[in-house]
């Protein structure tokens, strides 16, 4: 009986554990924008896009300096700089002939830092502008180096320009 007892609890507690491990946001991308930091809209010529953030895909080892151009438009020059599973891949494919992705790369890898998106907006005549944060965090062991990509229908075409909040 006393065996029982015991089991139960220790059952209970790993219970308890692996609850507690699974509360709160699931990845970088979940967490709550301030809304004081949202940008407010002006007039017809600034106005909100949606966009979807593309999980599951981590930026490669060999990738070394962060592109000068956000924007990427194939397949090829997404694969050049990210990599997934192939379960993942599979899962979350990007269909590059309705869609473009933005990309946003932390310029340096040994801090795990995450990017907190807070818009993507049409501006100026063939401008969009992604205006994000960094929300910096404790020196990495590995190099995995942070970074998000939205995924945006190419249906809002122009120059990216990113806008970094301080």
């Amino acid at each position: 009986m006393k065996k029982i007892a015991n089991l139960f609890w220790v059952a209970s507690a790993a219970l308890l554990l692996m609850n507690s491990c699974n509360n709160g946001p699931q990845n970088a991308h979940e967490q709550a924008v301030d809304p004081a930091l949202e940008e407010p809209t002006v007039g017809g010529d600034n106005t909100h896009i949606d966009y979807k953030v593309a999980d599951h895909f981590l930026v490669k080892h060999t990738v070394q300096d962060v592109p000068s151009n956000p924007k990427i438009e194939t397949k090829e020059e997404f694969d050049r700089i990210f990599y997934c599973t192939e379960e993942d891949k599979k899962a979350h494919e990007i269909d590059f002939s309705k869609n473009y992705v933005i990309a946003v790369l932390a310029p340096d890898p040994d801090l795990r830092t995450t990017v907190q998106p807070i818009s993507l907006r049409d501006s100026e005549p063939n401008e969009i502008v992604f205006s994000y944060r960094w929300v910096s965090g404790s020196e990495q062991p590995d190099t995995t180096r942070s970074s998000i990509a939205l995924i945006v229908d190419k249906k809002h075409e122009g120059t990216i320009v990113l806008n970094e909040i301080k």
